[in-house]
């Protein structure tokens, strides 16, 4: 073989091992659809936002991406959230935003609905990206005097108080994550999942 065309065989032969070796790096990474959003948005936002992740890229989703490093986020931490604009959200659904704390390895997918005209039920999904564990929790919050209600038992006395029942709750949960979010993301990203099937990750929902 003459020296070039081997020098030519050993890169083409490396660039194809790097290849394989991205792949799998990958698929042992990205074992879920959280993952997936994760490490897209994480990746893909920078310091400077000159490029967005393909969140960006979902109808309704918010022209900008806010970095709330130093905003909402504790010193140190940081965080950048994207949110649907109001219009785009059909009632009672009243705002669903998407935040990826980066320091904390942590995506947090947030979502609410309006229970009367002065209550709001917000559903908070953590998905930590060590454990791959997805937490499901809600709390209230009353628009007039802007309390929010996160106490378990406070939380279950509001809940009767209006009468939501726990299929109220899937379905309200249903309609945000699976329907709105996730249905969004499969649109936009080449997903190995989908809302039906979520992948490597387990969920525990508290209420």
């Amino acid at each position: 073989m003459r020296k070039p065309i081997k020098i030519v065989f050993i890169l083409l032969t490396s660039l194809i091992v790097i290849l394989i070796s991205i792949s799998i790096y990958n698929r042992v990474k990205i074992q879920n659809i959280f993952d997936e959003i994760y490490y897209d948005s994480r990746n893909a936002s920078g310091d400077g936002f000159d490029k967005r992740s393909r969140l960006g890229n979902i109808k309704g989703m918010s022209s900008n991406a806010t970095n709330l490093t130093g905003i909402a986020a504790p010193e140190g931490e940081r965080a950048i959230m994207e949110a649907y604009t109001d219009e785009s959200l059909k009632a009672p659904m009243k705002s669903l935003g998407i935040t990826n704390n980066s320091t904390k390895k942590e995506l947090r997918i947030s979502y609410s609905f309006m229970v009367t005209q002065n209550v709001a039920v917000f559903f908070d999904n953590v998905y930590n990206v060590k454990t791959r564990k997805l937490t499901k929790v809600i709390s209230f919050v009353e628009a007039d005097s802007g309390k929010r209600i996160t106490d378990q038992k406070e939380v279950r006395d509001t809940l009767k108080t209006y009468k939501v029942t726990d299929e109220q709750l899937t379905a309200w949960d249903h309609q945000g994550m699976d329907k709105v979010f996730l249905k969004d993301w499969v649109s936009v990203y080449p997903s190995r999942y989908s809302p039906e099937k979520l992948g490597n990750v387990s969920v525990k929902t508290e209420w």
